[in-house]
């Protein structure tokens, strides 16, 4: 099993959600629920790995802007 993981700021909670996978749409998906869920804005933070890179997280990044 996979976990994502995301902290916020100003009052120190931490989520973790269960993931079957690991990959661009999955983390589009817990992105786009944490947008939801936060009062201000975020700030998003990735590695290397190619899902964060990869198509999914494109068309996500460019509705973004």
């Amino acid at each position: 099993m996979s976990y994502y993981g995301a902290l916020e700021l100003f009052n120190s909670q931490f989520y973790v959600e269960e993931s079957p996978s690991i990959n661009g749409i999955y983390t589009v998906y817990l992105l786009k629920k944490l947008i939801k869920k936060s009062p201000c804005k975020i700030i998003i933070f990735g590695d290397s790995s190619s899902y964060h890179r990869g198509e999914e997280m494109q068309k996500f990044s460019a509705k973004l802007s």
